[in-house]
């Protein structure tokens, strides 16, 4: 029995929206915490978000790491997958310097 559905070719598909979502709400709590500065809990839980966002970017760096070693790639698309790890690399950890 697999994780993926027969849809998705590896498992970075489901996992790769979980820091996407987990950051954007970080920042919009982060910036809700501008209004309420009083609010400590506020705060706390943009922190939580963005750490949480770091940590499920690093767990997709991977996956999709895995997953583009697991696939036959054309040759047009591997500069595209290469271009995107890199950009992927690059974003996983500016945010895991900035949560930490």
């Amino acid at each position: 029995m697999s994780l993926t559905p027969d849809w998705a070719p590896n498992i970075h598909p489901i996992i790769v929206h979980f820091p996407i979502a987990l950051l954007v709400a970080g920042l919009i709590v982060d910036l809700v915490s501008l209004f309420m500065r009083r609010r400590a809990a506020v705060r706390d839980s943009a922190t939580w978000l963005y750490c949480a966002g770091a940590a499920t970017a690093i767990l997709a760096y991977f996956t999709g790491h895995s997953g583009a070693d697991a696939m036959l790639l054309s040759a047009q698309v591997t500069p595209l997958v290469s271009e995107h790890s890199d950009w992927a690399f690059r974003t996983t950890w500016f945010f895991a310097f900035f949560a930490s």
